[in-house]
């Protein structure tokens, strides 16, 4: 709850500050509180369904209001803040299809996306902390994770779908 709290207050240095390291900071603490969100409440068996929600929430709102403000800064290309909006609206889009077939919502995070969360957010690190000799190699590594992810998230709800036989 506190992450979602922190964007506003994070989108305000990133659009404010002339350098980019305030806003990196303040990122990686985000992102460690993240960490240890999980992390406790995996290792006190604190999980809930609510929890699970905000904590995507939080992710999603962070690291797409991140991009969006970058694009606009024209740190960021727009082909790539394409890529990453696309892959949220095709999983959201697969869950309500998922809903309307299937009644069920349940809906977990699968492996491929969990990596594809972390490529984004070592590339807004990479962006933020101006290392500009990688931000290329991240932008086509995170793209290529992120289509890897769509493709997988794809397979496994048409399974769930269409049941094999």
């Amino acid at each position: 709850f506190i992450r979602i709290l922190f964007v506003p207050v994070f989108i305000h240095l990133l659009v404010n500050h002339q350098s980019t390291n305030i806003p990196g900071i303040v990122f990686v603490g985000l992102a460690i509180t993240d960490m240890l969100d999980g992390f406790i409440a995996r290792l006190f068996k604190m999980k809930t369904q609510l929890g699970a929600f905000l904590d995507a929430f939080a992710d999603k709102l962070l690291i797409l209001s991140s991009y969006l403000v970058l694009t606009c800064l024209t740190k960021v290309p727009v082909w790539f803040f394409t890529v990453i909006v696309g892959r949220d609206i095709i999983v959201f889009l697969g869950w309500v299809l998922i809903l309307i077939l299937t009644g069920s919502s349940a809906v977990r995070p699968g492996f491929l996306g969990k990596i594809s969360i972390v490529f984004e957010m070592a590339t807004l690190c990479i962006l933020l902390f101006e290392m500009n000799s990688l931000i290329n190699t991240f932008f086509y590594l995170t793209t290529l994770m992120t289509v890897v992810s769509i493709i997988d998230y794809i397979i496994k709800g048409s399974k769930r779908i269409v049941p094999v036989a």
